[in-house]
């Protein structure tokens, strides 16, 4: 991805720039219990505040 000109070990690979095995575990573990959370604070805002806007309740 981005090699180095000097000192060839140094190069970014996707390899040398990744994050450990138990980070990425651990990010993994936050994001499928984060997602169905978003997703379900974001239907029960929207079930809550449903419905029409009158147009004279609108500010310009």
């Amino acid at each position: 991805m981005l090699p180095s000109q000097p000192h060839p070990e140094h190069s970014l690979t996707s390899y040398n720039s990744s994050s450990s095995l138990h980070t990425q575990s651990i990010m993994l573990t936050i994001a499928l219990i984060g997602v169905p959370v978003v997703i379900a604070y974001t239907i029960s805002i929207y079930w809550i505040f449903r419905g029409k806007v009158q147009k004279e309740h609108l500010v310009y």
